[in-house]
């Protein structure tokens, strides 16, 4: 996956240094379809928005 704004429009980011332990977030980023931006849909699975 990459990174995109609410737009869609590609972000760059650095790495962030505390990212090297494992995703303790089991809260997600989304649960349902309407948790996300319009144009982007839930990927229940992985708890994140992505892009239709």
């Amino acid at each position: 996956m990459k990174t995109v704004d609410e737009y869609g429009t590609r972000e760059y980011n650095l790495p962030n240094v505390d990212s090297i332990g494992p995703n303790m977030d089991l809260d997600g980023q989304c649960d349902y379809d309407t948790d996300c931006p319009i144009g982007f849909k839930c990927a229940r699975k992985l708890k994140v928005c992505v892009k239709r």
